[in-house]
């Protein structure tokens, strides 16, 4: 037995054409649906118990599923929210059967084909990663998509088994850290050297270790000038595309996360977890819930974007235009946010743990209506009860957690670093904000006799291109580092003054905090003693790559203070910092190319490319060190404070040196 009924909204926008039936084995009574502006409410009478899924469909073919239930007493009521801009959509319930759950694939990484990137909340960086086919990925990561220095790296994959395609992998990444919700939505592009089955092609994600396996919304351009495939990423984690069969796209469309299954993971707040146990529990159950929930949406996207694609509805000559479709797609995510975000705000009030899950989600929402073209209002007022009110209870909770745990340093860390947060994304003097707790009253409670900041960037860009002869050389380097560290600990030792020192005061301190870096050094030599077609006759390319991200807790410091004007021979003010981070990784990987006119056809050139490369767990340690004079730095018997901003010596090899920049922010006060 089959239902029909076709209804339309009145509202402000495209008529709905809705198709519904139930398979015959158990007659449903079909009721009125309800249709709105953002979605339509379906109402279905069925057996008791029995499971029922819905199918939806913008050409009576293909299908990709909505919604699924097992009908009580009263039956089953089922939502699907409406795509802005799509016209006729149509729905069916069907028995459900076995339903395949997400599947989890076998991604494989390229150890040698990795860039990585400091990412600092003030400046957009663009990490770019070319594999030996001339595939390449591009992620843009624009000013304030994240919230503090963080080091973002890109791996190549060589390939990935289980993909549920005979075509298997066409191109993928890993993107890291896992996990990161980013401020701003974000594109990664990826381009293809040859002409791409464009209309044949869809983009999935999953975790790194590849469970979860699930479409995702793309743009896929082939206009004989450009082929490339842009992939719409909320999430870090592994993305790819290949190239799928209508059958194999609706396969992997109908397919439903899995069971959840909780697990404890280490919280990320400091020692709040620790004072407010039951806060981080709640905080993680909520931020896989938004996981678990956001991946279906995001298939039902992908899924009508990729069936519109294969029957040729929806061009792909336009970057434009296919942009254009999916950011109608992305609309409904409104919806999403009214749901599942601002509904925890009474409980983010209460919970820091909360209210910083939520952060990243809702200013992520806010940035992508900013794309969708809504900038009427700026930040939602959700976004600034999270960054202001919510920052506010963090702040009260973390002065309850020193009154009853005692004074500890990491909290004083946390909590300037949400204040910093707060800051940048343009809250901080928002009036909406209200009265926020000072740092000297936490500091009052949680600090040690002396207490400071430390804050360290140093960076640096060099090009040189030099000619011997008929050999060219060109030199690139980009290296970055970043250090947010915050005193754990504090020694004073008084010394009198005696035939050889005047009186002073030694002050050693241990500081702890975050050290985020990377450096990306390139050689390039072109041979041009018999060019062929305009090519080198020679080309050898040596790449070599290092990063590091990890929190560490020996940073070391001592400023000796005497009285102004008291210095001697043996003895006067300095101020010395200095740190090692860690071992650094350091990958390599050689290019060597020749290029000779061929023996067969007199015009047509052969060129031969051999490849060599290593990685060296053990390359080297990242650290710093900084040595400050009388009059390079301040000291009072209450206050201390270095501020610089020059040159940074920097080497690219033995033999060439170039000035990169250093800046340095240096205070501790005293605070007992």
């Amino acid at each position: 037995m089959r239902f029909w009924s076709r209804f339309r909204s009145f509202a402000a926008v495209l008529a709905w054409p809705v198709l519904c039936w139930v398979a015959a084995a158990v007659a449903p009574k079909l009721l009125p649906p309800s249709v709105t502006p953002d979605r339509v409410t379906l109402q279905l009478q069925g057996e008791a118990g029995q499971s029922y899924r819905l199918e939806a469909s913008t050409n009576l073919i293909s299908w990709f599923p909505v919604g699924s239930g097992i009908a009580q007493a009263g039956g089953l009521t089922l939502q699907h929210v409406r795509p802005t801009g799509q016209g006729a959509i149509y729905y069916r319930a069907l028995l459900s059967g076995a339903v395949a759950s997400f599947p989890t694939v076998v991604p494989v990484p390229d150890a040698l084909r990795v860039v990585s990137s400091v990412v600092t909340p003030e400046q957009e960086v663009v990490l770019r990663l070319e594999t030996a086919e001339r595939v390449v990925y591009r992620l843009r990561m624009p000013t304030n998509s994240v919230l503090e220095p963080t080091l973002v790296t890109l791996t190549a994959l060589k390939g990935a088994t289980g993909i549920p395609t005979q075509a298997g992998l066409l191109a993928g990444v890993r993107i890291e850290p896992a996990g990161l919700v980013p401020l701003s939505p974000l594109f990664l592009e990826i381009d293809f050297p040859t002409n791409l089955p464009a209309r044949q092609i869809s983009s999935f994600a999953c975790e790194n270790s590849g469970a979860n396996l699930h479409l995702v919304p793309d743009v896929v351009v082939a206009n004989g000038a450009t082929n490339r495939v842009r992939i719409f990423a909320t999430q870090f984690g592994t993305y790819g595309c290949s190239v799928f069969t209508l059958a194999e796209l609706q396969a992997l469309a109908s397919t439903v996360p899995p069971v959840r299954v909780t697990a404890a993971r280490m919280g990320q707040r400091a020692l709040l977890e620790e004072c407010y146990p039951n806060d981080e529990r709640d905080a993680q159950n909520l931020e896989k819930k938004l996981e678990d929930l956001i991946r279906p949406r995001q298939q039902e996207a992908a899924a009508i974007l990729g069936t519109e694609r294969q029957s040729q509805l929806l061009g792909t000559t336009s970057e434009d235009e296919g942009q254009s479709a999916l950011f109608q797609l992305l609309a409904s995510d409104d919806s999403f946010f009214r749901q599942e975000i601002e509904s925890h705000l009474p409980e983010a009030l209460q919970k820091c743990a909360v209210a910083q899950t939520l952060v990243p989600w809702a200013l992520s929402h806010d940035r992508q209506r900013q794309l969708l073209g809504d900038v009427s209002e700026g930040a939602s007022s959700t976004s600034v009860t999270l960054m202001c009110q919510g920052a506010k209870r963090c702040r009260e909770q973390a002065l309850e957690c020193c009154r009853t745990h005692g004074g500890d340093t990491r909290l004083i860390q946390q909590l300037l670093g949400l204040e910093r947060q707060r800051q940048l994304s343009g809250f901080g003097e928002d009036p909406r904000c209200g009265a926020e707790l000072t740092v000297d009253q936490i500091e009052k409670e949680c600090a040690p006799e002396w207490y400071g900041t430390l804050n360290l960037r140093i960076r640096g860009d060099y090009k040189n291109v030099s000619t011997n002869g008929d050999w060219r050389t060109q030199r690139t380097m980009t290296s970055d580092l970043v250090v947010t560290a915050t005193v754990l600990s504090a020694k004073v030792e008084r010394n009198a003054a005696n035939i050889f020192f005047p009186a002073y005061t030694n002050i050693v301190c241990v500081l702890g905090g975050r050290f985020v870096a990377s450096d990306n050094v390139e050689t390039l030599e072109e041979y041009w003693f018999d060019p062929c077609n305009g090519l080198p006759s020679e080309r050898h390319r040596n790449v070599f790559t290092s990063s590091l991200s990890t929190n560490f807790n020996n940073i070391s410091l001592e400023a000796v203070i005497l009285a102004p004007g008291t210095g001697n021979l043996f003895i006067s003010p300095s101020l010395t910092i200095s740190g090692e981070a860690g071992n650094r990784g350091i990958r390599s990987l050689r290019e060597d190319q020749q290029t000779r006119p061929s023996s067969i056809e007199e015009h047509t050139c052969v060129t031969t490319t051999t490849t060599s490369d290593s990685f060296e767990p053990d390359g080297g340690l990242y650290g710093f060190l900084i040595q400050a004079k009388e009059h390079e730095f301040t000291a009072t018997p209450d206050l201390i404070r270095y501020t610089f901003h020059g040159p940074e010596p920097m080497q690219f090899d033995f033999e060439h040196e170039f000035d990169g920049v250093r800046d340095a922010t240096l205070e501790l006060h005293r605070v007992r």
